[in-house]
């Protein structure tokens, strides 16, 4: 598509033409590309599926499923919380900072043959010598703070990470992008480095094309591409982001009420 993806619904159509048919499993696809992709939405039309539930760390909405090849979804961070350090099971994560502050704190990974990889697209960084008088415990190889707009990118060779709000009053929004798509992952004790496998992740709002088809009706960001198209481009996204919000509260009943997973 020839206009740049600043807003959701043209985010959604450019990574189906750029992920559908094989996603960043591909070694054809460039990580970099996929990255000023997230870094040209700058549109505010998010905060219809900016759901939250301040009874958990972090309340996810799917908001596309990518026919498989990847999982777009929302973020919303409860002030002062986080998650715990963890892996993404061999996918590309690419995070986005749309309200707020995070806090990442990357770690190298334990034991690096539990996350075989040859990508040549990824530098790990984790060939550094450790010490045999270390401890076990997961070594910080770096903290960062993410501001509003900066993207994050990460994968297994890199090592593992966990994100947190360090606001005490403000939540804050990240846009995610997973390929390809997981269920599960692996969480680390900071102390001891012992992983174990996390619970199903699952969504607070679910509008993907599946959850959409499941209950007869059409996915939210299908109803927005649409929109996109049937109107005239307009100097105010805000017009966009209300004429979205109409058509998700069309949708609503596509999204799944479920507590929200590691």
């Amino acid at each position: 598509m020839d206009a740049p993806p600043n807003t959701l619904p043209a985010l959604s159509a450019t990574l189906h033409e750029a992920l559908e048919t094989a996603g960043l499993a591909s070694p054809d696809i460039s990580i970099s590309h996929i990255t000023t992709l997230l870094q040209r939405y700058t549109a505010p039309d998010y905060h219809p599926f900016a759901h939250h539930d301040p009874s958990k760390p972090y309340t996810r909405t799917l908001l596309d499923d990518g026919n498989g090849f990847f999982n777009l979804m929302l973020l919303v961070w409860t002030p002062g919380a986080g998650s715990p350090v963890h892996d993404h099971a061999g996918s590309h994560c690419l995070m986005k900072v749309l309200d707020g502050e995070l806090a990442e704190t990357l770690y190298a990974v334990p034991d690096a043959h539990d996350h075989p990889t040859h990508d040549e697209r990824v530098d790990s960084g984790n060939e550094d010598s450790v010490d045999e008088g270390e401890p076990k415990g997961i070594r910080v190889r770096k903290n960062a703070r993410l501001a509003v707009g900066d993207v994050a990118y990460i994968h297994d060779k890199i090592g593992l990470h966990k994100i947190s709000n360090p606001s005490p009053s403000q939540r804050a929004v990240s846009l995610h992008l997973y390929t390809p798509p997981f269920e599960y992952c692996k969480t680390y004790c900071e102390r001891t480095g012992e992983a174990r496998a996390s619970g199903k992740c699952v969504f607070y709002k679910d509008f993907s094309s599946r959850a959409a088809a499941a209950a007869g009706t059409q996915s939210a960001m299908t109803a927005c591409r649409q929109v996109n198209v049937m109107r005239p481009p307009s100097p105010s996204q805000d017009i966009l982001a209300s004429s979205c919000a109409k058509e998700m509260r069309v949708t609503l009943a596509a999204g799944s009420a479920v507590a929200s997973g590691i």
